[in-house]
Formats: structure tokens, sequence, C-alpha cells
């Protein structure tokens, strides 16, 4: 397990991101958020390249990321 997913990138998104970026292999997404390495053009190719996915998103937003 060395390659991690980042669904999000608002404040605890991108604490996480940042503080594990050299350390594993991180692809992240965020449709709002354009500015990061290894960004996935969407969920399915971020799950495709992830060994374990860290959904950073609020609350009302989970089914929506999850039907995804």
């Amino acid at each position: 397990m060395n390659k991690l997913g980042i669904v999000g990138l608002g404040n605890m998104g991108s604490a996480i991101y940042n503080s594990i970026e050299k350390k594993f292999t991180v692809t992240v997404f965020d449709p709002f958020k354009k500015e990061f390495q290894n960004q996935a053009d969407n969920i399915d190719a971020l799950a495709k390249s992830s060994d374990v996915i860290v959904l950073c998103v609020k609350p009302d937003k989970i089914i929506e990321v999850l039907k995804e």
C-alpha cells in the first residue's frame, strides 16, 4: 500500500496531501482545484491508480462522491 488517492483538496485534503506527498505516491481529485501535481481527471481514474482512497469532502457530498 503505497499509492494513496485523496478526493477533496480543501483544508483537510490539502493538509493530508502536504504531509504525505514525499512519502507516498499520491493522486488527487478535486473539480475546483487544479494546482496540485498528480491530479486525476475524474474519480474513476483516481480509483484505478490508488490502493487506498481518503474522502475529504463535506458530509453532504459523501453520497454523491461514493456514487461516482
